[in-house]
């Protein structure tokens, strides 16, 4: 009915294709047209499968259902950033994922998404990160399953944890590692850089 009464909202409330439905009357944190823009740059990734430990180096093993899509092998003297988001690992509710960044380019390279227990994805993180030249590692520092994640890559030993600056609330060192979430950075650090790099298409997702 609200959409009957404003025609302005029927492009978003009854989209008649898939990029109608990013339209909106109000302001929206992403540019629109950016959005579906990007969406006809993105590619299929080159490889799918998962990496495995050979104990002095990791190596890729392709694998039709794997859960780790490459775009980009890693290149020498590159500098990456991981980014994870961590979930609790149980079938049928939220993903864990984990977006790899050349940080030169800003450019995607890799991605993982799946199901598994977070203590899992803290062996899965350390995999990828030593792949992509021991990449910087972002884990979101969220209590549960974030900290479960953080204790396994601190029990691995992995040796490029992004820390929060001190003064954050945090007693003891290790309660300043990965990405804390919270209502001021999320919109000021997180989405409104998000916005600017999809919006000028700095980020090449």
């Amino acid at each position: 009915k609200r959409s009957m009464n404003q025609p302005d909202l029927l492009p978003q409330e009854f989209p008649s294709f898939a990029e109608e439905a990013f339209l909106s009357s109000g302001r929206m944190m992403f540019d629109a047209a950016a959005l579906v823009k990007h969406e006809t740059l993105c590619a299929e990734p080159k490889f799918r499968g998962f990496l495995r430990d050979r104990g002095d180096y990791v190596d890729f093993v392709p694998e039709a259902a794997g859960a780790l899509s490459l775009w980009e092998n890693p290149e020498p003297r590159h500098s990456y950033v991981i980014g994870a988001d961590i979930a609790e690992g149980i079938k049928d509710r939220a993903y864990s994922a984990a977006c790899v960044i050349d940080t030169g380019t800003l450019k995607q390279v890799a991605e993982w998404h799946g199901h598994c227990d977070p203590d899992q994805f803290g062996v899965i993180l350390a995999k990828l990160g030593a792949y992509y030249n021991q990449a910087l590692m972002v884990p979101e520092a969220r209590p549960g399953p974030g900290g479960i994640t953080l204790a396994k890559l601190l029990q691995l030993e992995y040796p490029r944890l992004w820390s929060r600056p001190l003064g954050s609330g945090a007693r003891e060192p290790h309660q300043l590692l990965g990405w804390e979430t919270t209502s001021a950075n999320r919109l000021d650090l997180l989405l409104t850089f998000a916005a600017e790099a999809v919006r000028d298409f700095k980020l090449v997702i």
